[in-house]
């Protein structure tokens, strides 16, 4: 006899129910389980993931998947780790497994990762040939302290292209470290690559010129084919050649404001075989165009001694191309440090830049231009202004002017100071503050922007710790938290806090702002507890005190502008201060205005100081946040919003957000107290239920009893 008839038997009709009941129960169980298979079995080929932190710290950015979904060859990635890591290094090798997922699920079939098995012998050789070494990690084995040899690295490997990342024990910055390397190793070729449609390079030439007698201008035509037509063959014949003489339908004017050329203009006169010349005007310039973007190859007529006319940089054209081309396609523009006026030097790694150079150095390339010998050259897309001390020319400026309505882009770092420091005497002895004029201030005025002379000063700043548990707040030295930064702007959307050095106050005239077309945005701003220095300019740190409440504030630090800008010249080039310039300048009849109104919408970055790109707040590795905020600031402006998404990610600085004392009570008396009085009482609840479940039950059975 069965369980089920015993249980009947002895209970009669409560019995029957009572197995029943079991029966039921049973039933449910194996369906429980049957759909717990069924889900597992399903996640193996359909799953997803959330990912809750601020940043998507554990998910591939929108940057990296562009990269690796843009492949056009098979690209792989070797990943070298040992296994059984101690702590916390097997986080690392969980974290480049899931990255690497990530990577093949963007990456589609040009994409391909192997997690190669360290424990074979062969393949610790390959390692060493690829150029990964083992590093020492410490580890607790038998109660004791050990260190150990283990490989921790991973290659890139695309055509006959290597990449290497070694000694990866951190997984801070490891995806802004691996798509960089992708961007640097495919780069232009495939860009040209997955183009649908070619690149279009156009020749405009006036023939209206040809009266100039203009040496070579007969058969420039040709030259340039000839030479397009080279380039072609070395960028998989991905160009398309035109050429347009502006002339014949008196189009020169809205061709060199569509792209920004600098036209040539010539007054009325009689060349030296005696013939008429009526006043005009051309322009002799190469447009390389794609996908709604365009590069400006400018030719350049030059005057002889004997008083000859000749075109100037002809040998050069095809390089001039191809860097046009590598602007246009690819991530890794060529960025200008502007030198010649007391700039931070970019080899100091004290007081100067050479930190920010390194770690600027894995995306651009940074080349210096001495603005009092030369001019701002054509491969540039964005110029950094990195601390002036002395006065530009009206030249320079000019230079600078035209640059920007050209389409380029600047990051102005300036300082209102020039701090003079006592030699040999105490730390803690008084600078010399002078006031620094560069004639920058002329753009800035124009733009509806005034830099103050006075340092901003917050009292939540850096607090520096001294012997005997006591500290010191420098208050020059703002802590600015993600509250006062911009959630709308790339360059500090993903940021959380960043340091701000001797930073002077910036005010914005937003009526003006917006009558000359442009827009603005606050991108840092000090705390409400903040105060100007003005006047007697005094840093030693225990001879500041706050002013009281009511005049503390807080105050723009960095800010961003927008949009079309217009010539603070007019267009017109000022009379150099050099005569023998002048007199050349005047004798030039080619000689035309420059550009009233940039072509194309242009981004600039104004930080009140340049203590930001400084030795001690910037790390070569880029782990410190004026680091992220100023590689940001130079990604933006040149017009990638994605990347600053993804740098944030791999921030070692990254605190919590400061709370004052009330709020750290309530969350004590949260946590201490009422999180307990919570689960007393959802024991209670339950302690209840049961209770009525179990009265319900001895009901039934014995009113069936």
């Amino acid at each position: 006899m069965s369980v089920m008839e015993h249980i009947k038997k002895f209970f009669g009709s409560a019995g029957k129910n009572l197995s029943g009941h079991l029966q039921s129960r049973n039933g449910n169980l194996l369906l429980t389980v049957f759909i717990i298979i069924l889900i597992n079995v399903v996640g193996l080929f359909l799953y997803f993931r959330m990912d809750l932190t601020l940043n998507d710290s554990y998910s591939l950015s929108s940057a990296s998947k562009e990269v690796v979904n843009s492949l056009e060859e098979p690209l792989t990635v070797k990943v070298f780790f040992s296994k059984d890591l101690p702590a916390p290094y097997n986080s690392v090798y969980r974290y480049v497994q899931d990255l690497m997922s990530e990577y093949k699920l963007s990456g589609g079939r040009n994409f391909r990762y192997e997690m190669v098995d360290m424990e074979d012998e062969k393949n610790k050789s390959v390692a060493s040939g690829y150029g990964i070494n083992q590093v020492q990690v410490n580890e607790v084995a038998s109660d004791q302290m050990k260190s150990r040899a283990v490989f921790m690295g991973l290659v890139i490997i695309h055509g006959d292209m290597v990449e290497r990342i070694g000694e990866i024990t951190s997984s801070d910055g490891l995806e802004f470290k691996i798509t960089g390397a992708i961007r640097k190793m495919t780069g232009k070729s495939d860009a040209l690559l997955s183009l649908k449609d070619p690149v279009s390079v156009t020749f405009y030439a006036s023939g209206d010129l040809k009266g100039f007698k203009i040496q070579g201008f007969d058969t420039i035509e040709s030259t340039v084919k000839t030479i397009v037509d080279k380039v072609n063959v070395q960028n998989y014949r991905k160009l398309r050649y035109t050429f347009v003489d502006p002339s014949l339908d008196k189009s020169v004017q809205t061709i060199a404001a569509k792209y920004g050329m600098q036209r040539i203009q010539w007054k009325e006169e009689v060349t030296p075989d005696g013939k008429h010349l009526p006043a005009g005007e051309g322009i002799l310039s190469i447009v390389i165009e794609s996908s709604g973007r365009f590069q400006v190859v400018p030719l350049q007529i030059s005057q002889t001694i004997f008083g000859r006319f000749v075109i100037t940089g002809i040998e050069s054209l095809d390089e001039k191309i191809n860097n046009g081309l590598s602007i246009l396609l690819s991530k890794h523009a060529v960025v200008g440090y502007a030198t010649g006026h007391g700039e931070k030097s970019l080899e100091d790694e004290r007081e100067g830049s050479a930190n920010l150079k390194k770690y600027l150095s894995s995306s651009y390339d940074l080349k210096e231009i001495d603005l009092t010998k030369e001019e701002i050259s054509d491969s540039i897309g964005t110029l950094i202004i990195n601390g002036p001390k002395s006065k530009f020319t009206d030249e320079e400026l000019y230079a600078i002017d035209q640059f920007i309505m050209k389409g380029g882009n600047i990051l102005f770092m300036v300082d209102s100071f020039n701090e003079m420091r006592m030699q040999g005497g105490s730390p803690y002895a008084q600078s010399a503050f002078l006031p620094v004029d560069t004639g920058l201030e002329k753009f800035f005025s124009s733009w509806g922007v005034t830099i103050g002379k006075d340092y901003i000063l917050d009292k939540k700043c850096y607090i520096q710790r001294q012997g005997q548990g006591g500290s010191m707040p420098i208050y020059f030295i703002p802590m600015i938290e993600r509250k006062t930064l911009s959630h709308s702007n790339p360059v500090t959307k993903t940021l959380k806090n960043i340091i701000v050095v001797k930073g002077s106050s910036i005010t914005l005239n937003n009526d003006l702002i917006k009558r000359v077309g442009l827009s603005s945005d606050t991108l840092i701003s000090s705390s409400k507890e903040s105060w100007k220095m003005q006047g007697q300019i005094n840093l030693i740190p225990f001879m500041i005190q706050p002013p009281d409440e009511k005049s503390l504030s807080s105050y723009p630090l960095a800010v961003s502008l927008t949009g079309k800008f217009r010539s603070v010249f007019a267009g017109e080039k000022p009379v150099s201060s050099d005569p023998k310039k002048a007199a050349e300048a005047k004798k030039d009849s080619l000689s035309g205005p420059g550009i009233k109104e940039s072509a194309k919408a242009g981004r600039v970055v104004i930080i009140g100081t340049s203590e930001m790109a400084g030795g001690p707040a910037i790390d070569a590795e880029g782990k410190s946040p004026d680091a992220a905020f100023i590689a940001n600031a130079i990604d933006w402006i040149g017009g990638d919003d994605k990347t600053p998404e993804m740098r944030s990610k791999g921030l070692d600085y990254n605190p919590i957000d400061s709370t004052n004392e009330y709020t750290r009570l309530l969350i004590k008396i949260l946590n201490v107290a009422l999180l307990p009085v919570f689960v007393v009482i959802a024991g209670i609840i339950v302690w209840r239920r049961r209770t009525i479940r179990r009265n319900a039950i001895r009901a039934q059975f014995t009113k069936e009893a």
